[in-house]
């Protein structure tokens, strides 16, 4: 609330507040709050992610994949959402015709750009990305980036329509044992797996795996996810 006084509507502040209870939470992070959040931290993301919190998430994606899809399955058109500094692009590297990705931040997307591994790299909205390019994929894979919106009817919708038909979507969220969803004291959300299973039937998503895993460390505790396996009706 200080902060706010002293920088009033600044997103981060705005945000945290709303996520420790106070008035009513968001149904998703703001474009405003996400695009401040990872810019700051882009320079140091990947050492903080994997060195300091254990980060297993793109090896976790890369696993379910070869039980999905069949073990070492190569020539794959791929989009990675939310790709950030391409931790998922450097898993996925060996098992790809091309991969795009797309990120609402210019520094993590600049960390991306200079791995080269990616075909484009789109700064955008995830939603509004899936809502308009014309491109088609077999695999849709998003780590730890669908934790930061609520409401998942929108992504959900948009990943159904940039799948093949009979294409697959790997992605992974924080678990809650409650309803629906909740914005949690961390600033994600955490989303019960029956209010997946229903949004993802809605949009014609066939779930074919879902397994708890530990999706990282947050003050030396693990942090529970699923990571969800879902297929586009052919």
């Amino acid at each position: 609330r200080r902060y706010l006084e002293i920088e009033p509507d600044e997103p981060e502040a705005l945000h945290m507040l709303a996520s420790l209870g106070v008035g009513e939470a968001p149904d998703r992070a703001s474009d405003d709050y996400v695009t401040a959040y990872f810019d700051r931290f882009a320079a140091d993301f990947d050492d903080m992610l994997v060195n300091q919190l254990e980060y297993r998430i793109p090896q976790l994606i890369v696993g379910v994949m070869d039980e999905a899809l069949g073990a070492g399955r190569t020539g794959l058109t791929i989009l990675d959402l939310g790709c950030g500094t391409g931790l998922c692009g450097v898993a996925l590297k060996g098992r790809v015709s091309a991969i795009d990705g797309v990120d609402l931040s210019p520094k993590m997307l600049a960390r991306a750009r200079k791995r080269r591994i990616y075909r484009t790299l789109v700064e955008a909205d995830l939603c509004t990305h899936l809502a308009a390019t014309p491109v088609r994929y077999e695999l849709v894979v998003s780590g730890d980036v669908l934790i930061y919106l609520g409401s998942l009817d929108d992504v959900m919708a948009g990943i159904a329509r940039v799948l093949q038909p009979g294409g697959t979507a790997i992605f992974s969220l924080e678990s809650h044992r409650g309803k629906g969803f909740r914005l949690t004291e961390s600033g994600r959300y955490a989303h019960s797996r029956a209010y997946v299973r229903k949004i993802a039937a809605t949009a014609g998503l066939i779930e074919r795996d879902v397994t708890r895993q530990t999706a990282r460390l947050e003050y030396g505790e693990p942090v529970a996810g699923d990571i969800w396996v879902f297929q586009r009706e052919g």
